[in-house]
């Protein structure tokens, strides 16, 4: 068949093309059992040949024959050709079939090939030799030129190697793959590289929205006690889009960003069998990057003491997402009337108590998102440098130990190397020039009117 932007014959040298091309017998043959439209010969180039195959049988051989095709389309030194002609056998006539012997008083029957790239299909006679036995594809052959040829080896002849030449690498590679029947066992791969195809399955941008359940009810988890969140069962979210988490929250309080969409985690792996499961949830859980988009999803998940939380570490990839509001609330912070700190009302003692091992990134969202995640809301967003300068200088005592911390999202280079060099340089216990508790005691003696 004529390839995309690919002038067209007329029908008439099409005809002639294929009674003398490669195998022009038996699709000539093809033409004398089904003839094309004499009506389109000449003039008109719209008109593409079909034949009508006859009505499927009960019939052994044309089994053997699929069998005979999808075994060459896996074979090491004809696969590629076979599986790029995508060959398709069917009845030609409505002869009944020639096995079991006693089926018929005849011992040949038609059948008809179809290839891609080729308009006029192959029909060839086929028979059973020997007759003796249980039929098997190598007995079936192919009648060409008056003699009779192994089937498999006449399905090679019938390939033209020519079609590669008129698809490029992938397309020859992806028919390949396609339609060669080889399978690969998963279970062989090494657990490691399991794992890291688990983690592609379950989140291509590798990163999940952990939630704990207590948020089915409709509330907030801070309406429930420890003792409900510490039973309460995380599952890997719903994804994030804008506004996806909106029906737990309290509306405009905790905006969602304006941003890529992550779709909810693919979780069919969780049915296939109890290792595949155990090993797709340690993917999950300990592979993929664990998202939390509100400091209230943040300690609700990290208090729940049961299911997977037991199982996994299941914060020792994170990143804190939160609005310049939610992190005011994490660390006890309150801005009206004045600047003001609740020692008791701090939640930092969750950051302290994730492992030095950890990978924590904290991420700061664009300020041009609204003045709803702000702490004063006073219809424009503060001083993105002095935000991030304060909420670094009260997470500073929390996160000190962790080695691996990260600063990302909308934060100047700068910025970024200062703070990165600050907790790389209390991890080594060198000397630098940063006074933590005088920090804070700045931060807490901005005049009102300075805010």
């Amino acid at each position: 068949m004529p390839r995309r932007q690919e002038r067209r014959d007329k029908l008439e040298s099409r005809l002639a093309s294929a009674r003398r091309g490669k195998h022009g017998q038996t699709r000539g043959f093809t033409l004398c059992l089904q003839p094309a439209d004499s009506e389109f010969l000449k003039d008109k180039w719209e008109y593409s040949y079909k034949f009508e195959p006859a009505p499927s049988q009960n019939d052994p051989i044309i089994r053997r024959i699929r069998q005979a095709i999808k075994e060459l389309n896996g074979n090491s030194e004809y696969g590629v050709l076979m599986c790029n002609h995508n060959i398709r056998v069917v009845p030609s006539t409505v002869a009944p079939p020639i096995w079991p012997p006693h089926a018929s008083d005849s011992e040949v029957k038609f059948y008809t090939f179809f290839q891609d790239e080729q308009e006029f299909p192959a029909t060839a006679p086929v028979s059973v030799i020997p007759r003796e036995g249980p039929v098997t594809s190598d007995k079936i052959h192919v009648r060409q030129s008056g003699k009779w040829i192994p089937l498999k080896d006449w399905l090679v002849q019938l390939a033209d190697e020519s079609i590669l030449s008129k698809r490029n690498a992938s397309s020859i590679d992806y028919f390949w793959h396609k339609r060669n029947g080889r399978t690969f066992r998963l279970m062989d791969l090494p657990a490691e590289l399991r794992l890291m195809v688990f983690e592609r399955v379950i989140a291509p941008s590798g990163e999940v929205y952990p939630l704990n359940k207590v948020y089915k009810s409709g509330n907030a988890p801070s309406h429930y006690t420890a003792f409900d969140r510490e039973n309460s069962h995380i599952t890997l979210g719903i994804g994030y889009k804008e506004g996806g988490l909106n029906h737990m929250m309290y509306g405009r309080e905790h905006p969602q960003e304006n941003r890529k969409p992550v779709p909810p985690p693919n979780l069919v792996l969780l049915y296939v069998s109890k290792q595949i499961q155990a090993e797709a949830l340690q993917a999950g859980w300990e592979g993929l990057k664990r998202c939390f988009v509100d400091h209230q999803i943040f300690t609700s998940v990290a208090d729940s003491k049961i299911g997977v939380a037991q199982r996994f570490n299941i914060l020792g990839r994170i990143q804190l997402n939160f609005t310049m509001k939610s992190w005011f609330k994490f660390f006890g912070l309150e801005v009206e009337p004045v600047l003001f700190r609740t020692e008791s009302a701090s939640l930092g003692r969750y950051l302290a108590a994730l492992e030095d091992t950890c990978r924590l990134e904290l991420r700061f969202r664009d300020p041009e998102d609204g003045y709803w995640g702000d702490p004063w809301k006073c219809g424009k967003t503060t001083c993105q440098t002095v935000m991030i300068d304060w909420v670094m200088t009260f997470a500073f005592e929390h996160i000190k130990h962790i080695k691996h911390v990260d600063l990302v999202g909308y934060i100047k280079k700068p910025q970024k190397l200062k703070w990165l060099s600050i907790l790389a340089k209390e991890r080594a216990d060198t000397d630098y020039n940063f006074d933590h508790a005088a920090a804070i005691q700045a931060i807490l003696a901005t005049a009102a009117d300075d805010l």
